[in-house]
């Protein structure tokens, strides 16, 4: 492999060890391989450390183990708590719940060096569930701050490669944003001036399962949305407030626990947005796939 000793890859995690060592593989077996690999660890897991650590022992590029416990308990401060500690002069991150294709930190790292106003690459995404594959978001060029403030943007919390310099500049992610943490980053770039270059090809492989993922409905996702639209409302248009409120509706038409209020999101839901959305989940769920509103392939 091509060394690139200017990239550090970060990955957050939360007690998901069998995932996490897929996430690391498909990191180790990258054409361009990472100056180092730092896992951000926000449980403390003397499982998961040692995971790492054997790991490290066995790899040419150093796994390494960050104990990063904080008070928001969000993936955001667990990917600032590896890049504190990191040195490459480009950083990419992975959920531990993700894997990259072979060719993703090359073909980033490439467009990078290609478009020289850009400090961001970001590529498409392929979403799998079990032997189910399917396109997941595509990003587009051009986004502005507000068209970026309701997703589907595109941005992922593993699909892009950025320079350490605009990741400082912007304060790298928001540590009380426990969901949308994404799209709040990809805002605040925006904001800064700053321009990104778009791959054009899948290669975050997004693995869609039922162990807690920051997408599932429930009441922290609300207070996630809520959190969001609380710090981006002013870049909304209209369409895009209605928007942020069907997307509270459709989390609490399943996670309220009163089934009287259930009713009363649900009609929300159906009043705020596309009526045919809900009945496209429920198709979709049939056949095995897993719906996630506000997304497209």
């Amino acid at each position: 492999m091509t060394p690139a000793p200017s990239i550090s890859c970060i990955i957050p995690t939360h007690q998901r060890d069998d995932m996490l060592l897929r996430a690391i593989d498909s990191v180790l077996s990258q054409t361009v391989s990472p100056a180092e690999v730092i896992v951000a660890d926000d449980t403390g897991s003397d499982t998961t450390r040692a995971l790492v650590e054997r790991i490290d022992a066995q790899s040419e590029v150093p796994v390494r183990y960050v104990d990063a416990r904080n008070e928001f308990n969000s993936a955001g401060a667990s990917r600032n708590a590896g890049v504190e500690v990191s040195s490459g002069e480009l950083i990419a991150c992975l959920d531990d719940d993700d894997a990259w294709h072979p060719r993703f930190l090359e073909a980033t790292q490439r467009a990078l060096q290609a478009e020289t106003r850009a400090e961001l690459a970001v590529s498409w995404v392929e979403q799998i569930r079990g032997d189910k594959t399917w396109p997941g978001e595509t990003i587009r060029a051009g986004h502005s701050p507000s068209s970026a403030a309701i997703p589907p943007a595109g941005m992922s919390g593993g699909n892009f490669l950025i320079t350490r310099e605009a990741w400082s500049a912007i304060g790298g992610f928001d540590p009380r944003a426990r969901g949308l943490n994404d799209a709040d980053f990809f805002i605040r770039y925006l904001e800064s001036g700053r321009d990104y270059v778009v791959v054009e090809e899948r290669l975050l492989r997004r693995h869609l399962h039922d162990l807690g993922q920051l997408t599932t409905k429930s009441l922290g996702r609300v207070e996630a949305l809520r959190y969001f639209y609380a710090k981006h409302e002013a870049k909304f248009s209209r369409a895009q407030k209605r928007e942020m409120r069907r997307m509270i509706h459709s989390q609490l038409r399943v996670a309220d626990p009163s089934w009287v209020k259930r009713i009363y999101h649900l009609f929300g839901q159906l009043l705020t947005g596309n009526p045919v959305r809900p009945v496209v989940g429920v198709w979709n769920r049939l056949r095995g796939f897993t719906y996630s509103p506000g997304r497209r392939g």
